[in-house]
């Protein structure tokens, strides 16, 4: 289960806050659709729930553990609508590496056949990727 209570965001390149006092509690078995109006705050939260932004007050647990943001960095995963904007100029093994300095090209390829990406050149950048791939 996942639990944020009392959720204050408000990152330094804005005037107001975007989260203040947000409270959310979700089970592992059941999806969820977060929706909202342009602006609402739903990627930043989303990317409080990864550990991408510090949030300004507030708790995070999982498991009715609480954890701090690089423990939430190492336990999700974040896929963004347009990827290629966030990618860093990398091969794909060095994208692949971040957060994770010491997977071996094996652990990489295992991976990358896991999401049927076999046979990818690990050392071309990941812009030449299919929107797909």
């Amino acid at each position: 289960m996942l639990e944020l209570q009392e959720i204050n965001y408000q990152p330094s390149t804005s005037e107001i806050p975007i989260l203040k006092g947000l409270n959310l509690k979700l089970n592992s078995a059941n999806p969820v659709i977060i929706a909202g109006e342009s602006g609402s705050g739903k990627t930043s939260l989303l990317e409080i729930i990864s550990g991408l932004a510090r949030i300004n007050s507030g708790i995070i647990k999982w498991n009715k553990n609480t954890l701090n943001q690089r423990q939430r960095r190492w336990l999700c995963g974040f896929v963004f609508q347009f990827p290629e904007r966030h990618f860093l100029g990398l091969t794909i093994s060095q994208e692949l590496k971040l957060g994770h300095r010491r997977l071996s090209t094996e652990e990489q390829i295992k991976a990358l056949n896991k999401v049927g990406l076999e046979n990818i050149n690990l050392t071309q950048p990941p812009e030449n990727l299919s929107g797909g791939q």
